[in-house]
């Protein structure tokens, strides 16, 4: 009896492996082609190890798709005048430096 089973490839005396296609569109959130899994030497253990492993593969695109969805945080708004101001006031007290300074004489 055989049982067609979705990525799924034997890879000679390697054993199995579960290999599955990235779409397009999620390559750049995943940044990999291909999601390849091993399943195990014999088609046994392929069989067995194949449900937890085309979970986890769905888990990882599902959690890709929602973060395309999802604004991004990677693109930050512009600092205002005080925001700037804070983080340079913050920057000069660490280097030790002040307004009453002098560098050159």
């Amino acid at each position: 009896m055989k049982i067609d089973v979705k990525h799924i490839q034997k890879r000679g005396k390697a054993g199995w492996r579960y290999r599955r296609k990235i779409p397009e569109e999620l390559r750049a959130i995943l940044g990999k082609r291909e999601h390849l899994v091993p399943l195990g030497a014999t088609e046994q253990q392929a069989l067995k190890n194949y449900p937890k492993v085309h979970a986890e593969a769905e888990r990882l695109l599902l959690s890709a798709i929602a973060s395309k969805k999802a604004p991004s945080l990677n693109s930050p708004q512009p600092l205002t005048a005080l925001e700037q101001f804070k983080i340079g006031a913050a920057v000069c007290s660490q280097i030790a430096i002040g307004p009453g300074m002098v560098w050159f004489r």
